[in-house]
């Protein structure tokens, strides 16, 4: 989840920072916004996975030590948080159905950001979060306190006994991740398949008919990433999970820092329309409980502080954070920096004349 109290009411100076009609401290107009106790978006329950996607710097990039969150330190995270409130969230729907779904260029994707991201603590970082024996607990944990839960993950990883375990826990979303409908597609891009993919599909079948045989509240989606220009192949995926009980959709690839493939279609997807608003939205929290600006930081590169020494709130306001913003504001990153290097997403400097 992000804080969207502050995306809300800072969206009329985010439109007039990306129409460069913003004059005047962007640093300070900003801070103005911002909360002084932080949302987290993301908790990488485990970084453990046995998949090699091209598209993820897990596979080629990431150093990291391999472990999972242990019990204590995700339940210290979620003692820190507090869902959105019915009024907060009535207000919310209305202020996006108006300001961002109206003429959204990808109104399915935007719409999982916008309704489902922004409500739900996600439970994914770069791992297969099912891998993590701890998970069931850890979403009964976030149920208890009223915040509800989202993850991705592989089809092939689907397990019955651990499909039960997370619905009955509570589990919100659960994003079943495809690139295709057959063996060669789903190789080339997540690097491992069942004995063959009927198989995988098979998981996927069972699991959907399990769920609503026992009415469980979690819903299941399916989603591939839109690696090229291939409209039919796009089109014959969603007419195919269109005959069963789940949300389907289509979504913009990024880390095309990393891989993109020839001829790729432009990312149409709202982030890419404006700056990245998580210096000042969110924080995500990795397994060993480090606190990263960014979710798609694999390395902890960005690292803010550890929720094991000190609260969120402290970090989230400390100098690590001050200086970080103000370098999404006056563009002076240091050589190689991670947000300069290896990020897709636009920064506010690249909209005011502090290039």
């Amino acid at each position: 989840m992000y804080d969207i109290e502050f995306v809300k009411n800072s969206n009329t100076l985010k439109k007039q920072i990306v129409s460069r009609q913003f004059e005047g401290d962007a640093y300070a107009a900003l801070e103005e916004w911002r909360p002084k106790k932080p949302a987290v978006y993301q908790v990488e329950t485990t970084n453990v996975c046995n998949m090699k996607c091209v598209m993820c710097p897990r596979t080629t990039q990431m150093k990291r030590k391999l472990g999972s969150m242990d019990v204590a330190t995700f339940n210290r995270i979620i003692e820190q948080l507090e869902p959105h409130t019915d009024e907060q969230w009535k207000d919310w729907k209305q202020f996006v159905e108006k300001d961002y779904m109206r003429n959204a260029k990808a109104h399915d994707e935007d719409f999982f950001y916008f309704m489902i991201c922004a409500q739900t603590l996600i439970l994914h970082g770069f791992g297969e979060p099912i891998l993590d024996k701890t998970l069931p607990e850890k979403i009964a944990i976030a149920s208890k306190k009223g915040l509800p839960t989202y993850f991705s993950m592989n089809p092939v990883n689907i397990m019955e006994d651990r499909m039960i375990a997370i619905a009955e826990a509570g589990l919100d979303y659960l994003k079943l991740s495809l690139e295709g409908l057959d063996n060669e597609t789903q190789m080339h891009y997540r690097g491992r398949v069942d004995k063959s993919f009927d198989m995988t599909l098979d998981k996927i079948f069972s699991t959907i008919k399990l769920y609503e045989e026992r009415k469980y509240k979690t819903k299941i989606i399916i989603t591939r990433l839109n690696f090229k220009d291939d409209e039919k192949e796009q089109q014959e995926f969603l007419d195919f999970w269109a005959k069963y009980p789940v949300m389907v959709y289509v979504k913009n690839q990024h880390n095309r820092w990393l891989y993109e493939e020839e001829e790729a279609p432009d990312n149409s997807a709202e982030y890419m329309q404006r700056y990245c608003e998580f210096p000042w939205a969110s924080v995500s929290v990795l397994y060993d409980g480090t606190v990263v600006p960014c979710p798609l930081d694999y390395d902890g590169i960005l690292n803010m502080g550890n929720i094991n020494e000190d609260s969120l709130e402290e970090i989230w306001n400390g100098e690590k954070y001050d200086a970080f913003r103000k370098m999404h504001v006056n563009g002076n990153f240091p050589k190689g920096h991670f947000c300069k290097e290896s990020c897709d997403f636009h920064q506010v400097y690249e909209f005011t004349d502090k290039k």
